[in-house]
């Protein structure tokens, strides 16, 4: 076990706390030239690495090379969003501790809540401007309508309460993701905040999801077929033709959640 709990926060194995540290202390200096949320990721694997035993472990778990690994601490490559979830899972942190900022000290592991806490269980934030912006920790880029937001121009709040509700979603399972397409306008336009209901992945018939296909971000209403296959369908269907997905291949899709939205399933 790489850590335990105590009433004031999550405190490390003096070991891997002391190789946290020496990794910090190694990679950090080629951190400087970076964004703060390449720093704050470049940190994070550093920090899950020592929970997951090690370099060789983490890249055992991930079915990836050492340089790769190397390339995450270093900041030179930036993970994607399920390669930072196995690790989550790999050492039991839950996969809203994305959306925490992480204090590592001493032993002590503490996550920074939206609202300027403390704790020793990390809460999601969900990222939010006017114009709106929706950052998603470890998938690559941070949108606005416009065009692509600068590390600096980004704030931090948690979801409205109202909105929340509204969605009848618990707070860790909700993410913001920007539509990155016009895919589904109406009711999705390009480039507007949909909220994300990540602990639901089932491809439920009807329903939209946003999923990672073919290293693309893409939000697409889901069409089971009888053959066992899923279609992937647009609105717009004549500028974005649907996407099958064979019956051998769906287990595989990875699918970041289920679209929570007023005027879409």
């Amino acid at each position: 076990m790489a850590c335990c709990l105590d009433a004031c926060a999550m405190k490390l194995e003096e070991g891997v706390a002391e190789a946290i540290t020496k990794r910090l202390e190694k990679f950090s200096p080629k951190w400087r030239e970076l964004s703060e949320q390449r720093r704050d990721i470049a940190a994070k694997m550093v920090i899950l690495c020592e929970m997951a035993g090690g370099r060789d472990k983490a890249a055992a778990a991930l079915d990836v090379s050492d340089n790769t690994i190397d390339n995450y601490r270093h900041g030179s490559r930036e993970p994607k969003h399920r390669v930072l979830a196995t690790l989550l899972g790999h050492v039991d942190l839950p996969l809203s501790a994305l959306t925490s900022r992480w204090i590592f000290e001493g032993q002590d592991l503490r996550f920074l809540d939206p609202d300027g806490t403390i704790s020793d269980e990390p809460t999601p934030a969900a990222r939010y401007d006017d114009p709106p912006v929706a950052y998603v920790p470890g998938y690559d880029e941070v949108a606005r309508p416009q065009g692509f937001a600068e590390p600096d121009e980004l704030t931090t709040s948690a979801l409205f309460p109202w909105y929340r509700s509204l969605l009848n979603l618990e707070p860790k399972q909700v993410l913001p993701v920007i539509a990155p397409d016009a895919a589904m306008e109406p009711a999705i336009p390009k480039g507007s905040p949909v909220f994300v209901d990540i602990g639901d992945r089932q491809l439920t018939d009807g329903a939209v999801y946003v999923v990672d296909l073919e290293e693309n971000r893409c939000i697409r209403r889901v069409r089971r077929m009888g053959n066992g296959s899923v279609q992937l369908l647009a609105e717009k269907g004549e500028a974005y033709p649907p996407k099958r997905i064979k019956k051998a291949d769906v287990p595989r899709l990875q699918v970041v959640g289920r679209v929570r939205f007023p005027d879409v399933g």
